[in-house]
């Protein structure tokens, strides 16, 4: 939940924390040794490595006039009572359907427009879409712009698979990528605005307010 709300593991975000803080002694003089070991390093050696990765410098070379350093900000997060926001959703008990399309493997982008998807759709052939309006015949109808199969973390950056895509009972036709997707409980979330800042949105509050599911003995909380 913290790697997908600040776009970076925790793991990653202690330790960029931690060099932060170990940099501002090393500028004002402090012994590498000293530092490293103040901040849960072994030894000199494995704390260079460590800043070096960091800023691309040594502690000898950052202690330099002029000198580019980087740092990692305190994150807070702010619980929002305010309502503002109109989580418009229903709760789906879907049989298994077919998807159909085409596929690739591009990165994620949390936010603003993704240049990856962008040359994936305006490379598709013109007969794709018309081909694949013909095949949708279940529920989501029409074409379908699919996420699936995120690597782990799921930080920006990390990769996921992006259809162009419609959900059908027909099998694939020569040409296209077909996957089943099984049963199951979905959430069906309705927005409205200005693309692609609204659809944006609506994944970081649906993702705040309803995800992971909750459940209870078994069940799925139908509540979100």
């Amino acid at each position: 939940m913290f790697a997908s709300l600040a776009g970076i593991p925790v793991s990653e975000y202690i330790r960029r924390r931690r060099l932060t803080a170990a940099t501002a002694e090393i500028v004002a003089g402090q012994a590498v040794l000293d530092v490293a070991i103040r901040y849960g390093y072994g030894s000199a050696e494995a704390f260079t490595r460590a800043f070096k990765a960091m800023h691309g410098l040594t502690p000898s070379q950052a202690r330099r006039p002029g000198a580019v350093l980087h740092s990692q900000s305190q994150l807070r997060f702010h619980l929002r009572i305010e309502g503002s926001a109109d989580m418009r959703h229903r709760i789906v008990n879907k049989g298994v359907f077919g998807l159909i399309g085409l596929k690739a493997r591009v990165r994620l982008i949390y936010e603003g427009p993704n240049p990856e998807i962008e040359e994936f759709e305006r490379n598709l052939d013109p007969a794709v879409r018309p081909r694949l309006a013909e095949l949708s015949d279940a529920e989501p109808f029409g074409l379908l712009a699919v996420t699936d199969s995120l690597e782990e973390p799921g930080t920006e950056g990390t990769e996921l698979d992006y259809w162009r895509a419609v959900a059908s009972s027909h099998s694939g036709p020569d040409g296209f990528d077909s996957m089943e997707v099984p049963a199951g409980l979905w959430v069906v979330f309705e927005t409205e605005g200005k693309f692609l800042e609204a659809l944006q949105h609506l994944w970081a509050d649906a993702l705040a307010e309803c995800f992971p599911p909750i459940r209870i003995a078994g069940h799925q909380d139908p509540s979100c």
